[in-house]
């Protein structure tokens, strides 16, 4: 990204830098009133090429992800003494709390007056 950003300051004309040195902004206003505002719109379309290879390459992996997921599915299972505990082994209370039903309704807010 910072290389767009580059690209696209350095292919603002020399001009646009001395005519805002000759109206005597100062290179803060400079960079943020003249250059960058024209560098950016020159820069969107490359950012938008980099947004869209991020979305492949991160859908390539969820990809590899799913077939590593089949893969291991399909392998048999681990040895007994690797294996998690049965559910009857483990305490009571590291059950979950059960959530609460939709059949139950709304709960109810109090009424402020």
């Amino acid at each position: 990204m910072a290389e767009i950003y580059r690209g696209g300051v350095q292919s603002i004309g020399r001009g646009q830098f001395e005519a805002a040195d000759s109206i005597g902004l100062s290179t803060f206003d400079k960079l943020a009133f003249v250059i960058f505002p024209q560098a950016l719109r020159r820069c969107l379309p490359a950012m938008g090429n980099q947004f869209v290879i991020l979305l492949k390459t991160s859908s390539l992996i969820s990809v590899i992800g799913l077939a590593e997921v089949v893969r291991r599915a399909n392998e048999p299972p681990a040895p007994a003494a690797t294996r998690a505990p049965p559910e009857a082994a483990r305490a009571p209370e590291a059950k979950p709390a059960p959530l609460p039903s939709p059949a139950r309704g709304r709960a109810r807010c109090p009424r402020i007056d």
